[in-house]
């Protein structure tokens, strides 16, 4: 690492996102810290989408279950010849699991992975949580405020179709909160190639730069 000394640098892997001595790199939970940063574990795809989903509730929420659907980009396998639906990694044996706990002050959650193999980009993760909170809380209300100054992250309202299409090659994440009484869905959209992976490196970069955090993204 000596020939790094005195760089500063955006790692895209897996390997450093538990190590104390990295920033985690998802600048909407992390903004400050990235910005004097020399060492930034750029957040994972499905993590990104979960905890964003889940980040303006994770203090009011308990027994949180997710399902993410990724084309095939987002999985990591060989393609298959035919039309498929995958489910794989079920339960706690997912590699994103401990990022998202860990973001999130939460434990045990459980992740249901899938992946779409006639669609290539985009992940849609839904969250599954009870809630412990006012009945007449505006949870959307408090999405917008939470997410008001983060010119990534779009906040829809109900009748919103949440799709990948309206996020794919771009930067952005798609979210959108429903309420049932006691229990809430959180679903949200986003690229896994761009804000899932290079797009977020590059928002990572303009902060650690010093640059507008949204130059060369919109």
């Amino acid at each position: 690492m000596s020939r790094l000394k005195g760089k500063r640098i955006i790692d895209l892997s897996i390997d450093h996102r538990a190590d104390p001595e990295w920033v985690y790199g998802l600048p909407e939970l992390n903004r400050e810290q990235i910005r004097g940063a020399r060492q930034v574990a750029s957040a994972g795809c499905y993590a990104t989408s979960i905890i964003l989903g889940s980040l303006p509730i994770k203090n009011i929420v308990y027994e949180v279950n997710v399902t993410s659907t990724s084309g095939i980009s987002g999985a990591g396998f060989e393609v298959e010849p035919e039309d498929n639906f995958l489910v794989y990694k079920e339960g706690r044996l997912h590699q994103h699991i401990r990022e998202i706990e860990r973001s999130l002050d939460l434990s045990e959650v459980l992740f249901v992975p899938e992946r779409v193999d006639n669609t290539y980009r985009g992940i849609i993760s839904k969250v599954f949580a009870k809630i412990n909170a006012a009945e007449d809380l505006d949870l959307i209300e408090l999405y917008k405020e939470f997410y008001e100054e983060m010119p990534f992250v779009r906040v829809q309202d109900e009748k919103y179709n949440i799709e990948t299409k309206n996020v794919n090659g771009s930067n952005f994440c798609d979210i959108k909160v429903s309420r049932f009484n006691d229990r809430i869905i959180a679903i949200s959209a986003l690229d896994n190639l761009g804000k899932g992976g290079s797009s977020q490196a590059i928002q990572n970069f303009n902060l650690m730069f010093g640059f507008d955090e949204t130059t060369g993204l919109i």
